[in-house]
């Protein structure tokens, strides 16, 4: 039987932590990043502008990323042997709780829950684990609320 969590408030990112997060955390590995959306996000995180101020490193994570054109790709968090600032997670990832605990032991400081991943527990769970926890909420439609200036690009053609 689950226990029951404390409000999400209370361990969840608040909207000044999430621009913080999104200003100072530069490394993004996206797991269970598929053909689609979660490929389109990962390419208007790493647009650049003039003088590539904004772009983000993003890696992607898991063999369906495989076909990824121009990011990183690793099997598993645990290949990475650099820094990871924020830990992205799309809907289809696999194992969350192990996903979690990975992500805390590699020293990554934020997991991400894109929104469609329903994981509060597991959101709790990394917050206790010293990580910042963001749950149900699109990276993309962040970034353009706390940085309006600054265009990603998703919508070109």
């Amino acid at each position: 039987m689950d226990k029951k969590l404390p409000p999400y408030r209370t361990f969840l990112a608040s909207d000044s932590e999430i621009r913080e997060l999104l200003r100072d955390h530069r490394t993004i590995a996206v797991c269970g990043a598929r053909a689609g959306s979660s490929d389109e996000v990962a390419r208007a995180l790493q647009t650049t502008r003039e003088l590539g101020q904004r772009g983000y490193r993003v890696l992607l994570i898991g063999a369906d990323a495989a076909d990824a054109e121009h990011s990183p790709v690793a099997n598993g968090l645990e290949e990475v042997d650099e820094p990871i600032g924020i830990v992205l997670v799309f809907p289809g990832a696999q194992e969350l709780r192990a996903l979690v605990e990975t992500a805390a032991a590699s020293g990554a400081g934020v997991i991400w829950f894109e929104v469609g991943v329903d994981a509060p527990h597991t959101a709790h769970r990394a917050n206790r684990l010293g990580m910042t926890a963001v749950l149900g909420r699109s990276i993309i439609g962040e970034y353009e609320m706390h940085f309006p200036d600054d265009e990603l690009g998703i919508d070109e053609a």
